[in-house]
C-alpha cells in the first residue's frame, strides 16, 4: 500500500481476499464522464469486509447514498 497526502489517499495493489479480482473489476468499470470508476457495489463490498474504521464509517455514508438514487 502507498499513503499519500498525509493519509487522506491510499493506493492498494490488490483488494481483499474474497472480492472481485483486478481483471474483473477493470471490465465491470462504470464510466463518468469518461474516467472508469469500480462500481460502487463493488466499492461497498470491499469497505465491508475491512476492518478499519474509516471503511466502516465510509460503507454507511456509501448506503445512504445508494438509498437516495
Amino acid at each position: 500500500m502507498v499513503v499519500l497526502f498525509g493519509g487522506h489517499l491510499e493506493i492498494f495493489d490488490r483488494w481483499l481476499p474474497g472480492t472481485r479480482d483486478a481483471d474483473t473489476l477493470i471490465n465491470s468499470a462504470e464510466l463518468v464522464d469518461g474516467i472508469p470508476f469500480c462500481p460502487l457495489s463493488d466499492v461497498l463490498e470491499w469497505k465491508r469486509k475491512s476492518s478499519r474504521l474509516k471503511d466502516r464509517q465510509d460503507a454507511e455514508l456509501i448506503m445512504a447514498y445508494m438509498d437516495t438514487t
